[in-house]
């Protein structure tokens, strides 16, 4: 899927209040934070992690993806192939 926004802020997690919601019973209710500006930063909600190139990035830590940058939420080294979850900016 693809998404665009035109906010400062989303939001993803799996509550319907979420601008990007995810079915799985299993994840936090808010699992990330895009702020978007100048720079796009992600902020790690998440208590499971969050991961960039197979890296955890830590509960509440935020980073600045750069152009064609990816993170995941469930990494395809951790899960099978039909159940990694990513996105790319």
């Amino acid at each position: 899927a693809v998404y665009e926004f035109d906010k400062t802020l989303v939001v993803i997690g799996r509550v319907p209040s979420c601008d990007v919601t995810i079915n799985d019973k299993g994840s936090v209710q808010n699992i990330a934070n895009l702020k978007q500006g100048d720079q796009i930063i992600l902020t790690d909600l998440s208590t499971n992690g969050t991961y960039i190139k197979d890296n955890k990035i830590g509960k509440g830590v935020e980073v600045e993806l750069k152009n064609n940058a990816e993170f995941w939420l469930l990494p395809s080294s951790k899960a099978k192939p039909t159940e990694a979850l990513g996105f790319r900016f």
